[in-house]
């Protein structure tokens, strides 16, 4: 979903995609809701406690990567504001939305590679 994401917001920073401001909405949701929702909760409850317990040496990379999770809405919220006044604006306001998304992805990247 992230790479789909920065993909379309490529193509649309390219002009050859018009912006699809209904798909962008969605694919914001679901970065958002489907890792809340599904992926955490299960890391945060079975992987990490379990890991905590076994290897004390992997605390700090795993409460960093907690801190993450209860910041990730945040994260969120900046692109579904950067959205927003993408919508209401139009091309000026093009810009800073596709910083947001493409600073929200490499964070997500950065988070992932430490869950790995």
């Amino acid at each position: 979903m992230l790479q789909g994401l920065k993909t379309l917001v490529g193509e649309i920073g390219a002009g050859r995609q018009a912006p699809d401001f209904d798909l962008l909405a969605a694919m914001i949701e679901y970065i958002h809701a489907v890792p809340e929702q599904v992926n955490h909760p299960k890391e945060s409850e079975f992987l990490f406690a379990r890991l905590r317990a076994r290897d004390p040496a992997a605390i700090p990379a795993l409460d960093e990567l907690e801190d993450d999770h209860r910041r990730e809405a945040e994260r969120s919220q900046v692109l579904e504001t950067a959205l927003a006044g993408y919508r209401q604006r139009g091309g000026e306001a093009f810009p800073p939305f596709q910083a947001a998304v493409l600073k929200f992805i490499d964070e997500e990247w950065r988070h992932m590679t430490l869950e790995e």
